[in-house]
């Protein structure tokens, strides 16, 4: 088919009203980010916004960096950031409404919203695109339903907000990878250890879960702060022999030099 015809067939096909596959790349959105991280979800509070003002909701979320991708000031592995931000869900469902009627269904440039909270996975992780609250780059690059211009001033510590539109978050979030790309982290897939557990455990600085495994290969630390039955169960367990499985999670220590954890998918007594 030559050029004009295939422009034509593309005219007409839009003029009936034929759905066609736009020609978005999502990475094209998610670039502008200057932080790029994977967490791990500790906490969530979705609520009406402090405004008091109908159809407007605020989304708070803390989560533990899990890897860095790319970063516009120092982030490691195991630090805890915040990510908040206001939408206006009316007039977010408004703008839509009003570029279904300009546009239709015509491909190109598609229309940008501010997101829903994000889905997590099987490890309650999930991968953002984010920039510091308060910078131009978080003012700029917000979207549909936008509800708070932020000031530097309202914030200290690491506060984030999204600037990828509905792109901001993603789910499949593959092997952990190191800042530039090239190498995966230590984080090993899921396996099954074997030991003694160890509560009301204390470390200098409090560099410790505070719960132990004590196995034939060395000392681990348990998070279970994403799982609450495994949670649920510790105490009951103290000095008991029991079974894990999980990820492995090294982190850098201070007083030591590297913490062993493993992130509990499930923890239980022998068969």
């Amino acid at each position: 088919m030559t050029r004009l015809g295939m422009l034509v067939a593309f005219v007409l096909a839009a003029a009936a009203g034929l759905r066609l596959e736009a020609a978005v790349n999502p990475e094209e959105f998610k670039r502008i980010a200057s932080d790029v991280v994977r967490l791990r979800e500790i906490a969530r509070v979705v609520e009406p916004d402090s405004a008091g003002l109908p159809g407007r909701q605020r989304v708070t979320i803390v989560g533990e960096i899990v890897a860095v991708e790319r970063s516009s000031a120092p982030l490691a592995e195991g630090d805890v950031v915040l990510i908040d931000y206001a939408i206006d869900l009316t007039a977010r469902a408004a703008a839509a409404k009003e570029y279904e009627v300009k546009m239709g269904r015509m491909p190109g440039r598609q229309f940008m919203y501010e997101p829903d909270p994000p889905p997590l996975d099987a490890n309650r992780e999930f991968r953002a695109h984010l920039a510091p609250a308060g910078g131009r780059l978080a003012n700029v690059n917000r979207h549909a339903g936008r509800a708070v211009v932020f000031d530097r001033e309202q914030f200290s510590g690491p506060v984030f907000v999204p600037v990828a539109g509905q792109y901001s978050w993603d789910v499949a979030v593959g092997p952990l990878r190191s800042a530039d790309g090239t190498k995966e982290s230590k984080a090993m897939e899921k396996k099954t250890y074997t030991g003694t557990l160890r509560t009301g455990v204390m470390a200098i600085g409090a560099e410790t879960t505070g719960i132990n495994l004590e196995t034939d290969s060395g000392t681990y630390e348990l998070d279970v702060r994403g799982n609450p039955e495994a949670a649920a169960k510790v105490d009951s367990l103290h000095g008991k022999k029991v079974v894990v499985t999980g990820d492995y999670r090294p982190r850098p220590g201070v007083e030591v030099r590297e913490r062993r954890i493993i992130v509990v998918h499930t923890l239980s007594e022998p068969p």
